[in-house]
């Protein structure tokens, strides 16, 4: 597993979530309020569509299968989206290139909100509660080692400033997604027995089911969505450092280093404690430092040139590690033949603050960057002030099943 997380992570690395998707949609379509249709799109794909399909993971007898297909459809998304570049001289693409592009880019999320609940549901059946965060913090480091250093070799001459710059990038991810794809095949995985289980429904039950049976899981529904209301600022920070000093679309190949290394080193540190302490105290950490990104956008670009957004870049490494911490901490609420569901339940309450992601654009084109910014900083403190609500379920009497 750890393997298919390295591989996973070098493809996404040439098609980084807060650099490259907002500069290349930038370079299509300008407005503010385009850039906020990527968390929405981002957040709808990764959580209607694995709460529909939740029974129909759990009751998989192998889920590995589930990982091969999701990945090899991530994939085949970022390859129709290169299609779309190379053929973005003919007149019905130019026209009609950002809807396109987001399309696609709506279904790879679909995609990937199924996989990632196979994933964790495969995580939870293989590996124990207090090895997790070691599996988190192994494919942390080495995918981000492995990640700067390809950066550096393919996109070594590379400038991003035309649409037709995506091209690469994005071809090594299709390709990346889909030589991971095939690590799937060799996952020893044993065939789970679903006999007992009831018929398979499409519908959002499974969500009221969760949260009206688990205290725990509703407060960590709360904390996330405080959190996922910020984390529709990121398509901004490109928009923010392209009006600094300097700014040049090379200097994209360093905040996506630089946002790699923080991945590695926060994935070691945030694994460790979650592993040792309990992963509420992991959650409790990386929400903390998320709430410092916003601030130190705003200082860098105030008194700083392009390239020292650097920093906040490396800070914006916890967000994805922030992620897995959550789901690190659901699967410890409940017992395993309920992960599927408990995962979907969390990433279908992740796509509630996406109401907020266009407003936020609209917002920032007519207010600016500094009390929008501010507004998200406090919206990540207070989840950091609900975590202190949360029980840590490693250290109670029964590891199975929520509490009311």
């Amino acid at each position: 597993m750890a393997t298919y997380q390295v591989l996973l992570r070098l493809a996404w690395v040439f098609k980084t979530e807060t650099v490259f998707i907002p500069a290349f949609l930038q370079s299509i379509a300008g407005p503010a309020w385009v850039q906020g249709c990527l968390p929405v799109l981002n957040r709808l794909g990764q959580s209607v569509p694995p709460i529909l399909a939740s029974d129909s993971i759990r009751d998989t007898p192998k889920k590995k299968w589930l990982l091969l297909v999701t990945t090899a459809g991530m994939g085949l998304c970022f390859a129709v989206i290169c299609g779309l570049i190379a053929l973005r001289d003919q007149p019905w693409v130019a026209v009609a290139a950002a809807p396109l592009f987001l399309s696609a880019y709506c279904l790879f999320f679909a995609m990937t909100g199924l996989n990632q609940v196979v994933f964790g549901t495969l995580q939870g059946k293989l590996i124990r509660a207090d090895r997790r965060g070691r599996l988190l913090g192994i494919a942390g480091v080495v995918g981000s080692v492995l990640s700067v250093t390809a950066i550096f070799l393919v996109l070594g001459g590379w400038s991003g400033d035309e649409a037709s710059d995506f091209l690469l990038p994005f071809g090594i991810t299709a390709f990346g997604m889909f030589v991971a794809a095939t690590i799937a095949i060799a996952l020893a995985e044993p065939a789970d027995d679903n006999s007992n289980h009831p018929a398979k429904r499409f519908s959002f039950g499974p969500v009221f089911e969760v949260l009206r049976g688990d205290r725990n899981f509703r407060v960590l529904a709360v904390c996330a969505m405080l959190f996922m209301a910020a984390y529709s600022l990121f398509p901004h920070y490109v928009t923010l450092v392209r009006q600094s000093e300097g700014a040049s679309g090379r200097d994209l190949i360093y905040f996506v280093v630089s946002q790699n290394i923080g991945v590695g080193l926060f994935s070691v540190v945030i694994g460790r404690i979650g592993d040792r302490l309990g992963n509420r105290m992991a959650v409790r950490s990386s929400v903390l430092i998320n709430s410092t990104v916003p601030a130190l956008a705003l200082l860098t670009f105030e008194f700083g040139s392009s390239i020292w957004f650097m920093i906040p870049y490396f800070v914006l490494g916890m967000m994805p590690v922030t992620f897995r911490a959550l789901t690190n901490y659901t699967l410890e609420l409940t017992a395993v033949e309920n992960h599927a569901r408990y995962i979907s339940t969390l990433r279908l309450c992740l796509a509630v603050p996406i109401v907020t992601a266009i407003p936020i654009g609209i917002l920032v084109g007519w207010l600016g960057h500094l009390p929008v910014f501010l507004g998200g900083t406090v919206l990540i403190l207070l989840a950091f002030a609900g975590t202190f609500l949360l029980d840590e379920p490693r250290f109670r009497a029964t590891a199975a099943g929520g509490t009311d």
